[in-house]
């Protein structure tokens, strides 16, 4: 939550935040936020929409209620989005584990913040090669 607190203070006042299970998380969010918030800036009655959605993958799993009522695809606002992008890096990222396992609680967070702060670093300078590819599909 965090994120979204971030993206309060940041000045964006529609969120949506999709979760596997957002159909029963959400329910009770608000009331929770203002509750247990560690950070007070958490206010979603300061924003236009704050809303959940289950990710598509996940989705399908659910009754047809719940797919009607929380697909990103009946959603407005959203784009194209399938709310799957933290579990796509999974399969890359699950090898970390042989080399946290044997640490302790510092050395192991130490180990895993490098790895993330490289993955994003790879993503982050390989985003001007997927720009120039995207414009020039355009042209």
């Amino acid at each position: 939550m965090s994120a979204v607190a971030d993206a309060i203070e940041a000045g964006i006042t529609d969120i949506v935040v999709t979760y596997d299970i957002a159909c029963q998380w959400g329910i009770n969010l608000a009331q929770r936020l203002l509750t247990y918030s560690i950070r007070p800036s958490i206010r979603l009655d300061s924003l236009n929409s704050f809303r959940v959605a289950v990710p598509d993958l996940h989705v399908l799993g659910h009754a047809p209620l719940c797919q009607a009522s929380f697909s990103l695809a009946y959603m407005d606002g959203v784009g194209k989005t399938h709310g799957e992008g933290v579990e796509t890096i999974w399969a890359h990222n699950s090898s970390i584990a042989v080399y946290t396992r044997e640490n302790g609680p510092n050395a192991r967070h130490l180990i895993l913040d490098d790895h993330w702060n490289g993955w994003n670093w790879h993503k982050y300078i390989g985003l001007r090669k997927h720009l120039d590819l995207a414009c020039s599909q355009i042209d």
